[in-house]
């Protein structure tokens, strides 16, 4: 899993923004004869940046590998 995250991570940041999770997700689910629309994945990857832990912190607009994965899952 942390192979596939950091295949996506073209900023070599150790996360991933928008973009490279649309990208990420797109290439996951390639041989899927269903695959999540682009305004489902938004969805999700804005409610998980909103219910983030405010006493830590976590890459702007970016998701880490954990974050990531609830995603994708």
């Amino acid at each position: 899993a942390r192979r596939f995250f950091y295949a996506f991570d073209y900023e070599h940041k150790g996360s991933l923004c928008l973009s490279d999770v649309h990208r990420a997700v797109t290439y996951a689910f390639l041989q899927d004869t269903v695959v999540p629309e682009p305004e489902e994945v938004d969805d999700v990857f804005d409610y998980i940046v909103r219910s983030r832990d405010p006493s830590l912190i976590y890459p702007s607009g970016r998701l880490t590998v954990s974050e990531f994965l609830r995603l994708l899952f």
